[in-house]
């Protein structure tokens, strides 16, 4: 990350790094008394390697929280998505400082020519007891957008060191996460977090029976796992015990209603993730999956439970979206 945006809150408590590659809120840490700074969201393990060696594009610079717009991804380019640049251009690309201050940055994105998305802004601001953030995007035509945002959490590698809430039903990822290492049942719906659905061949393994807990994280084995919560009620959080600290993601259901959870528990093993990766994507967003166009379909598993998949967006009229990451003490 070159030359990195730095921000504190007013007590220096929180301290946080902004990448102008990606727009991301890259490193956010907890500094308290006598303990050491902690980070309170993931970075992916390669970058510690410069295995890209400071490239543009998402992988490059994967760590923290980015937007996404559009969030998914499709096989070929359409006039929405690109086939080389999952979750949206913005998350690839370079980004404008509007105005920063010690606690706070503006950041501004804008699309390229013809593109039917028009500009991107979004704001960072540090708190002594959370971290504050929006996005703000403008199309040059109504349109249908799936949209998201895309924080990752660090699970460790400690056996049952986070417990995740969040609230309701959800559906499975509708295909294997990773072909050969998921293990839950594609496209299957379940009550709550603590029963997802085990495929038979997994049943009776690692202490399961027919459903596995993923309020305990990480996982006792290797697996890639994502699945979506379709009633979240605006909010998701993270329990980390054996650090006495409580993690609280509130966003706007109104206006995202879903969340996806990525559990990535050293799953996929080709380059760049070399079965490295842990760790808990905990993805707000108005879209099927990342299944990119199947989101804009009349039908879709998502949609057919009547939950929305894109948010709408008139042409010139600004859409906000407001979420937050709080920090509390565990008792």
């Amino acid at each position: 990350m070159d030359n990195p945006i730095e921000l504190q809150s007013q007590s220096g408590a929180l301290c946080a790094e902004v990448d102008l590659n990606g727009g991301m809120l890259a490193r956010l840490q907890l500094k308290r008394v006598g303990k050491r700074a902690m980070d309170l969201l993931h970075r992916a393990p390669w970058l510690e390697d410069d295995y890209f060696n400071n490239e543009p594009g998402l992988f490059a610079h994967l760590s923290g929280e980015w937007v996404c717009a559009p969030f998914g991804w499709a096989p070929k380019d359409s006039k929405l998505f690109s086939a080389t640049h999952a979750h949206g251009l913005p998350c690839h690309s370079a980004w404008q400082v509007d105005s920063v201050s010690e606690s706070k940055v503006l950041l501004s994105y804008v699309f390229p020519n013809g593109h039917p998305l028009k500009n991107l802004k979004r704001v960072i601001e540090l708190k002594d007891d959370r971290v504050d953030l929006s996005f703000t995007l403008i199309s040059n035509e109504d349109c249908e957008v799936p949209l998201g945002v895309h924080p990752c959490f660090p699970t460790d590698h400690q056996l049952n060191a986070l417990e995740l809430e969040v609230a309701g039903d959800g559906i499975v990822y509708g295909v294997d996460c990773e072909p050969g290492t998921s293990r839950l049942v594609p496209a299957k719906v379940f009550d709550s977090l603590n029963k997802l659905p085990l495929k038979s061949e997994y049943i009776g393994k690692d202490g399961n029976q027919d459903t596995v807990d993923a309020t305990k994280l990480p996982f006792a084995y290797h697996t890639e796992e994502i699945v979506q919560m379709l009633h979240p009620e605006g909010q998701a959080v993270l329990n980390y015990k054996n650090k006495g600290l409580r993690l609280i993601l509130k966003w706007d259901g109104s206006k995202i209603p879903t969340c996806l959870l990525w559990m990535s528990n050293h799953g996929r093993k080709a380059e760049p993730w070399n079965g490295e990766n842990c760790c808990l994507g905990i993805e707000p967003i108005a879209s099927c999956w990342d299944f990119g166009e199947e989101s804009l379909k009349g039908s879709n598993p998502i949609k057919d439970r009547g939950v929305k998949t894109a948010v709408s967006i008139k042409a010139g009229v600004p859409f906000t979206f407001d979420y937050s990451i709080a920090i509390e003490t565990l008792d």
